[in-house]
């Protein structure tokens, strides 16, 4: 009990010494904005108060809120917000760490997380920065639903929540954290989630199929001011001592006082039962109290009398305020018109959510309607149930709406029953289209029967257009998947199609920013050309011949439409051929030229893209060179790359390059254009902007007019413009992008192909440095190495080492000496790198070098390469040569370990055998001869002589040669070293000696053991040195002997004697163990037997066994080897086997003098016994026996057959 107690403190000193370290942090979030929605800020600003008070500071308390009540203009009391009626203002002093847009689920993630980067520049940029010793507090309040939590903006999932808090745990943000939540069916945010063993413990306002509830209505601000469930547990913190007060206590009132709803608890449930609530609400002394304390009445009639769920907050809102108007006047008529509105929303988003379930189980499930409408299923599929609630709330309803909210588990159920998300995506999707019901109206219009539906379109078709292009507007993606998994998709897009040859100008622009958003998604785009593939249809609905007219209409809009369509078509190889095949096709190239020079730069640059995407195709190439406007189509190129519009001019510039790859390209550029306009107009694209895709193509036009001779001629035919374009494109190589730089190192690859081309290169030093930055930039880049190596191999392929000298060649070094770099600036930037046998093992700035560690007798190759700052050179030729015959080393510190006389033992240490590559083992020489081959580092040598000289040598062994020798001299013992001396007596009693002796000075061999010599026997064998002789005669000489034995044999020492106390108190003869045998006729045998357990027997049994072992009295002759005793608890003294067979014939008043103490009944007795066997050879008179005649008999009669007395 005492050692309990010492461990009670000292646990509760440990423990005070942990909270004393620790810190309180806390997190509190009002999820909601409005005025109807007042409770949950109150609810966030009385939390704080708390905390506050309790010590907690402002520092550690982070709070989300939105922060729109204090001056809202509801607010009857400006800069005051209240929990309770009449109560004290709890908003004075709040910490306005995140507010407005920026209460959001991401952000809170990020304040749980302590990532302050993500939060930086927002809000106050406060984060938990708790550590693995620290307490957290998170309460959150707010609207919720199955499986989620809303927030001014966006829903936070309850996976996503708890993904979180299993990060913090890991992350080990805290050391016990507590989560409070109020929100409706705010159980399933935890339920099944929620570890239990990370430290973690939470209660919710309710089980995750029912609502929270609101209380408090103030008719003074005509709003609730706080929630059930947070106002109990906020108002017992209030009243109680939290520091005496557990949290599952804390639960357990606000369990019993929220009677609305079921509150729950999560998690570590011990937790709540082993910590107070100061351990995470503050542990000061709390000077806050409300002036209600309700708890400490037995019954909260307010609380009950104005719960509301949550749900039905803002109808009991105004209905209590159309209550309390006046008849007939404006603000009644007012709020009978809100009250109707929400009655009438409530009613639209219940039908309409279980219209969406009633489309997705069309789809998959018949039947399970009112089973997904009624019942409330667990949330298991949370991946596919946040999937769902997004596109509703993309699609269909604000998901801050808490009807909404109310109707979610309806999607939940939906995927419950095994619907896929993308199902119940379809259902969303089509029930948001059949809304507006527009794609069905496009197939509405009769072209056939009705000539003039082309300038007559009904307003219904106007509305459809624009209900489409909003559509696109707002999410394209989805928009163009939903058109194009109609059933009749073919059919409402050739509708579309024939509206854009409507002469009503909208219309036409319309229809066809309609059809270019749908042939810009892959789908729609095979749609199309597959429809217009139809060469009659192509001739009855010309469309491409449509859209070359449209190029020339006076709206910008109408031409940027049909260009970028035209854009968009040729984007792929089935659609330029369908232009390119077409018969406007020199018109429609005329219209694009005529569009370069437009005032609009969304035209131009549309009309830029669709020229480079028809001259991608060779085909598109052959029809502008050959085009009867060739020269003006040209010239409005290159006059055109004076416009500031990267745009524009990365269309134009691959256009150039791609006419330039041809030759007859080239040459109409010069031909039609002039030499000089075209060498201005590329450093032009070189330098026009900053722009990496003008770059791009600048320098791919280049490389194609450079790919010929012609268009090298050409381009060094003005020297002065020629080193301007390699500058500018010198300057691209710095660009931060690795494509740009690629095609920049293409186009100077290019250039250096050329013969005399290195001339123009190498006049600029800074090309060096350029691609050694960009090789040490790029080395991840595969195309980049592989481009600058070939440039610089263009540029310094001359540039070869030559082979280098060998000199001082050794079995395992080498010196090499080569040739200086003469072409660099400065010489201390210039370095070497040798390589032997195509291995780097050196980069130097000297001529020489010295290479160690070769292998001797080794052939290798070592070859040369310069390495300066613009890059590296090619390897000279090898210098061949090969290494000496290694030198073997000494073995060192040869020393005996051990000798004795007809062995010793020697031992060295292992040398250094980095450098001896054919190592064998090692060779022993005894007196100059062979003596054994050994691997290891020592070894014994035996069948010497005592007392002699021995010479031993030692070298190493390879597979042709031995080393040096090292050698000692070594002699074996003596014999006489060998003898031990004399035992010693350490203590001489009356019956005991005790003998000690110490080995000898020099051990012969290995040493077995001793034995102990008394009178001629053998009394003790073993490694012990000492032993305790007992039972002896009184007043007797003993000679006392040790013999060491060794593996060299045994070695007896000097005999010691001497003579044992004078015994005055013996009143009868003892036999000694040690006294010599008697030589009577008669011989008692012994033999070994296992320790046996006996019991003394009482006085009345021992006439009976007297009588029954009775011996004759005859001479026994004892073998023994060893003491045999009999040991008792209680004996003072130890008996001989003899000794107990002798005094069986003794007296019982004798017995009973000498051994009064060890007579017990029954006691037991434990004897190590060397039990004897007796021979008798004399006439049987034994009792039990059979009587036998007269003639002697040898007969064995074994003790352990003795009475049970002596047993």
């Amino acid at each position: 009990m005492d050692r309990q107690i010492v461990v009670l403190v000292a646990s509760l000193i440990l423990y005070g010494i942990s909270c004393a370290s620790a810190a309180n942090w806390a997190v509190l979030v009002a999820g909601s904005n409005g005025w109807y929605n007042y409770r949950h800020q109150a609810d966030v600003c009385h939390a704080y108060q708390i905390l506050h008070k309790n010590g907690i500071p402002d520092s550690n308390i982070i709070v989300m809120m939105y922060d729109d009540l204090a001056k809202n203009v509801e607010n009857p009391t400006k800069g005051v917000i209240i929990n309770h009626p009449d109560g004290d203002d709890v908003y004075h002093g709040v910490p306005h760490d995140y507010t407005h847009l920026e209460v959001t689920p991401k952000n809170f993630m990020h304040v749980l997380l302590g990532e302050k980067d993500a939060l930086k520049g927002v809000g106050s940029g406060k984060v938990l920065e708790s550590g693995p010793d620290d307490n957290v507090f998170i309460y959150f309040t707010d609207h919720g639903a199955v499986g989620l939590v809303a927030f001014p903006h966006g829903v936070l999932h309850a996976k996503q929540l708890n993904e979180t808090i299993t990060k913090m745990y890991t992350q080990k943000k805290y050391k016990q954290m507590v989560v409070y939540i109020e929100a409706c069916e705010s159980g399933s945010m935890l339920e099944d989630l929620l570890p239990n063993n990370i430290n973690v413990y939470a209660t919710t306002a309710s089980n995750a199929q029912e609502s929270s509830y609101a209380c408090y209505y103030d008719d003074k601000r005509q709003t609730y001011l706080g929630d059930v469930y947070s106002v109990v547990w906020m108002e017992d913190s209030d009243a109680e001592k939290i520091d005496q007060e557990s949290l599952y206590q804390q639960y357990t009132v606000t369990q019993a006082k929220t009677n609305t709803s079921h509150v729950m608890q999560y998690g570590d449930l011990n937790l709540g039962k082993a910590h107070n609530v100061s351990e995470f609400q503050g542990a000061a002394k709390q000077s806050y109290r409300s002036h209600h304390n309700l708890l400490k009445k037995r019954y909260n009639n307010r609380l009950r009398r104005d719960a509301v769920p949550t749900q039905d907050v803002r109808i009991a809102i105004v209905t209590r305020r159309l209550a309390a108007a006046e008849d007939n006047s404006i603000e009644k008529q007012k709020l009978e018109r809100e009250l109707a509105q929400l009655y009438s929303d409530r009613s639209t988003i219940t039908s309409r959510i279980r219209e969406i379930a009633s489309l997705a189980l069309s789809m998959n499930r018949g039947g399970y309607l009112e089973l997904i409408t009624e019942k409330h299923m667990k949330l298991t599929r949370y991946d596919c149930y946040q999937s769902v609630v997004e596109r509703i709330g993309e699609k269909c309803f604000d998901l801050q709406n808490e009807f909404v909210l109310n109707q979610l588990y309806i999607m939940a159920n939906l995927c419950e029953i095994g619907l896929f998300d993308s199902t119940i995506h379809r259902a969303v999707d089509q029930f948001h289209f059949d809304r507006k019901n527009y794609f069905r109206r496009f197939q509405q219009i009769d072209y056939e029967h009705n000539s003039s539906a082309f300038n007559h379109i009904n307003r219904s078709i106007r509305h459809a257009l624009e209900y489409f292009i909003d559509d696109l507007k707002h999410d394209q993606a989805k928009t163009i998947e939903y058109f194009l998994s109609q059933g009749s998709v073919d059919e409402i897009l050739l509708s579309i199609v024939r509206l854009v040859f409507s002469d009503e100008n909208c219309i036409c622009v319309n229809s066809a920013y309609v059809i270019g958003s749908i042939v810009e998604t892959e789908h729609g785009l095979e749609r199309f050309l597959s429809m217009f593939h139809d060469q009659h249809l192509l001739e009855t609905v010309d469309i491409i011949d449509k859209l070359c007219q449209l190029m020339t209409n006076e709206d910008f809009d109408c031409v940027m439409n049909a260009t970028g369509i035209l854009g968009t078509i040729c984007n792929c190889q089935q659609g330029r051929d369908l232009v390119l095949n077409h018969a406007c096709v020199r018109q429609l190239i005329s219209n694009l030229s005529l569009l370069f020079n437009s005032t609009n730069s969304w035209v131009t640059g549309n009309a830029t893209l669709v020229f480079a995407r028809l001259t991608v195709d060779e085909a598109g190439c052959r029809l502008i060179l050959a085009h009867e406007k060739c020269h003006e189509i040209l010239n409005q190129l290159l006059t055109n790359l004076d416009i500031n519009d990267s745009n524009l001019s990365i269309n134009l510039v691959f256009s150039i390059a791609r006419l330039l790859e041809r030759e007859e390209g080239q040459k109409c550029f010069i031909n039609n254009c002039g030499q000089a306009r075209f060498f201005e107009a590329l450093p032009t694209m070189l330098d026009i902007n900053s722009d990496k895709g003008i770059h791009k193509n600048a320098c791919y036009a280049l490389s194609c007019l450079c790919t010929s001779d012609y268009g090298y001629e050409l381009c060094t035919q003005s020297r002065t413009s020629f080193q301007q374009i390699l500058l500018a494109v010198e300057k691209i190589l710095g660009s931060s992008d690795h494509e740009t730089v690629w095609f920049a190192l293409i186009c100077l690859t290019s250039i250096g192909k050329h013969e005399g081309a290195t001339e123009y290169l190498c006049r600029s030093k800074n090309l060096w440095k350029l691609i050694k930055r960009v090789r040490n930039k790029w080395k991840e880049v595969k195309e980049i190495q592989n481009e600058s190596r070939l440039l610089w191999f263009l540029i310094y392929q001359s540039l070869k080492p030559n082979r280098p000298k060998i000199s001082n060649c050794s079995s395992t070094s080498v010196e090499v000496s080569w040739d200086p770099y003469l072409y660099a600036d400065d010489e201390n930037q210039v370095q070497y790198s040798v390589i032997l046998n195509d291995i780097l093992v050196r980069i130097t700035p000297e001529t020489n070098c010295c290479l160690n560690l070769l292998k001797p007798n080794t052939r290798y190759n070592i070859r040369i390469r310069y390495i300066t700052s613009e890059g590296e050179s090619e390897l000279s030729d090898p210098a061949i040569f090969q290494t000496d015959d290694e030198i073997l080393p000494c073995v060192t510190n040869l020393h005996t370990v051990r000798t004795s006389m007809t062995a010793v033992r020697i031992a060295w240490d292992s040398p250094d055998l980095t450098t001896c590559y054919s190592f064998k083992g090692y060779q022993i020489y005894l007196n100059d001869a062979e003596y054994e081959f050994i691997n290891d580092c020592g070894t014994t040598i035996g069948s010497l002589v005592a007392n002699t000289m021995y010479r031993v040598s030692v070298c190493i062994a390879t597979a042709n040669r031995h080393g040096p020798c090292t050698t000692v001299n070594v002699k074996t013992d003596s014999a006489g070293d060998c003898i031990p001396a004399p035992p010693i007596f350490s203590q001489i009693g009356r019956r005991e000696l005790h003998i000690k002796w110490h080995p000898p000075e020099v051990i012969s061999g290995r040493l077995t053991r001793y034995e102990l010599l008394c009178n001629g026997h053998c009394v003790y064998s073993g490694i012990s040195q000492e032993y305790h002789a007992i039972m002896l005669k009184p007043n007797t000489e003993y000679t006392i002997m040790v013999v060491v034995i060794t593996s060299e044999g045994r070695f007896r020492s000097r005999p010691a004697k001497t003579r044992t106390l004078k015994d005055e108190f013996s009143t009868s003869p003892r036999h000694s163990l040690y006294e010599p045998p008697s030589t009577h006729q008669n011989q008692m045998k012994f033999k070994r037997t296992e320790t046996f357990h006996a019991r003394r027997t009482s006085s009345t049994t021992e006439p009976r066994i007297k009588k029954e072992n009775k011996i004759p009295e005859t001479t026994s002759n004892q073998h023994s080897s060893a003491t045999t005793t009999s040991i008792a608890e209680g004996t003072s003294s130890r008996r001989t086997l003899p000794d107990i067979i002798s005094n069986l014939q003794s007296s019982r008043a004798s017995r009973s003098l000498h051994r009064a103490k060890t007579d017990v009944i029954a006691q037991r007795i434990s004897i190590p016994l060397i039990v004897p066997t007796v021979s008798f050879d004399l006439p049987l008179h034994v009792p039990q026996l059979k009587r036998h005649s007269n003639s002697t008999k040898q007969i064995e009669y074994v003790l352990s057959d003795l009475p049970s007395r002596f047993v």
